[in-house]
Formats: C-alpha cells, sequence, structure tokens
C-alpha cells in the first residue's frame, strides 16, 4: 500500500510539474489575460486625433466593432472605422489627410475618409514593418524584419509608396521600429543582440559621419517614440511607460503600459489593461504621472 501511495504521489508531482499553474494577475502581465486590444496609438500631427488598431478577439467578429483600424478624437469620442483587418504601427502623414501602416507584412497607406488604398509589397519572403512619415512628408521610413546578409534593416520610400531602398549602410543593422525626429536628422529605434539582454534602445544620426549611440542598456525596451519638440524620448520598458531626456539621461516610470506615443509636450497615450483585465484599452497621462484617464472601453 505504501508503494502505491509513494506512487501516486510521484504522479501528482510529475503532473504538477508537467502543468505549472497559470500565473496570476499583475500589471506587468496583463497581456496573457486580455481578450479584446487596443493598442499602436498614434496621434495625428495637430494633436486632435488618435489612431489605433483594435482586436476584437473573438469570432465571428462584430458587426458593431470588428478588428481594423479606427481613429478617434483625442477625448475618445467619436470613434470611426477606417480600414478593417490586422493593422500595425500606423503613422500620420504631416498634413494629418493619411494614415501609412503595416498589413500582413506590406507597407500600406490609406486617406483618413477610407479612399485611395496604396499598396509597397514585399517582393522576397521577409516583411515590411514599422512605418514612420518623415516630418517632411517625402518619406516614409520602415523595418524589414529579416537583414541578414543586407547592410541595413532600415529602408525609405517615397510618400506614394515607390523605390524603397535600404539606407545607412554599415551602421544601424539590427535597428528596428524606426521613428525619425523631428529636424529630420535622427532615427530612434530598438535593437536585439546576443551582445546585451533583451531590447535595447538606439539614436542613429544620418549624414556622411553616422553616429550610433545607445540610450538604454538592461531590461526589455521596446517602441521608443520622440516628444513633439525632439528634447524627450517615451518608450516601454517590461510593460512600464517611461520617459527620458534626448540623450537617455533622467529616466522616468510614469505607468505600466505599452506601445505609447505624446498627444502633446506633456501628455502620453499609452495601451493598458482595464479594470478586470478583460480588454486592452487606451489611457493618456500627464508626464509628471497624474491625470490618467481611460479613452477606449
Amino acid at each position: 500500500m505504501r508503494f502505491y501511495s509513494l506512487l501516486l504521489i510521484t504522479v501528482l508531482v510529475c503532473i504538477s510539474c508537467a502543468n505549472p499553474p497559470f500565473p496570476e494577475k499583475h500589471p506587468q502581465n496583463y497581456e496573457l489575460f486580455v481578450t479584446q486590444r487596443d493598442t499602436y496609438a498614434a496621434v495625428s500631427p495637430d494633436g486632435a486625433k488618435i489612431a489605433y488598431y483594435h482586436s476584437s478577439g473573438q469570432i465571428p467578429e462584430p458587426i458593431d466593432y470588428p478588428s481594423g483600424l479606427y481613429v478617434i478624437d483625442k477625448d475618445g469620442n467619436n470613434r470611426n472605422l477606417i480600414i478593417r483587418g490586422s493593422i500595425l504601427d500606423p503613422s500620420w502623414s504631416p498634413d494629418g489627410q493619411w494614415i501609412v501602416f503595416s498589413r500582413l507584412g506590406a507597407i500600406q497607406k490609406i486617406k483618413l475618409n477610407g479612399d485611395s488604398l496604396t499598396t509597397l509589397e514585399n517582393p522576397n519572403s521577409y516583411g515590411f514593418f514599422h512605418p514612420d512619415w518623415s516630418p517632411d512628408g517625402q518619406n516614409i521610413y520602415f523595418d524589414r524584419a529579416d537583414a541578414i546578409g543586407d547592410l541595413s534593416s532600415i529602408y525609405k520610400t517615397d510618400s506614394d509608396l515607390n523605390n524603397a531602398t535600404p539606407i545607412l549602410s554599415g551602421i544601424g543593422v539590427g535597428l528596428r521600429a524606426p521613428e525619425i525626429s523631428p529636424d529630420g536628422q535622427t532615427l530612434i529605434g530598438m535593437k536585439a543582440s546576443h551582445e546585451f539582454e533583451g531590447w535595447q534602445i538606439f539614436t542613429v544620426s544620418f549624414g556622411e559621419d553616422s553616429i550610433e549611440q545607445q540610450l538604454t542598456f538592461n531590461g526589455d525596451n521596446r517602441n521608443p517614440t520622440w516628444s513633439k519638440s525632439g528634447n524627450e524620448i517615451c518608450w516601454s520598458k517590461n510593460v512600464q511607460i517611461f520617459i527620458m531626456d534626448e540623450n537617455g539621461s533622467n529616466s522616468k516610470f510614469l505607468h505600466y503600459g505599452i506601445s505609447p506615443d505624446w498627444l502633446n509636450a506633456n501628455t502620453i497615450v499609452f495601451s493598458f489593461a482595464n479594470g478586470d483585465y478583460s480588454k486592452e484599452v487606451l489611457y493618456t497621462i500627464k508626464t509628471d504621472g497624474s491625470e490618467i484617464n481611460q479613452l477606449t472601453f
């Protein structure tokens, strides 16, 4: 009898080891629990509107709120569906009339009224992601998912999505999620390497003497974005929103969340869980950590 009791205990222990308990809900693991998601917030040039991707998490898709690219007013009102589908990393044209985004590994742009969808196809097996419109409106920068054997992982195309070419030859290799500074002189993005742990944030300047500078050195740092002045940077680190000076100094924690963007000089919009962790929604917060407001529901 004792043998069988020991055998039963051993079996139960093995089952427990093979199926560890699901983690408890915590702000830094909320993505394990949400079923609907509002993310990739992108603020219009005038700060009046916010584009974002909504994933319904339902099959079949609900008629009243299907997955797609949406635009709302900065206070969360007047939600408008621009295009259905899985839409990643929207970015506004400087005149506020177009939105460029990634869908199924291709770069696309569309007018704010939903017309004139234009596509830059990826000719090979790799994908194009993270488009960002230049401040002068002439170019769109984006990254290539697999840059093995290439001189650069960053590309640019003109605003009509023609003539995609690699840039930053010999420097900036492996940079992802590029965003150009308001003065058009510097790209910021994130890198992963065997030389350091997690994703780290880098800047790369343009010109004959391109300079690459590492701004973060620990943790998992993602999706950096310039302030309107270019003097500050906001990003997410280990599912927490931080801001810092443009040279990487004076970092400050604001709130748990991901995918931030600057609404104005002292307000950030970002994604985080709602009260019961059933949805990922959009919030705004002041750069001093005050006035947290939920925008989507």
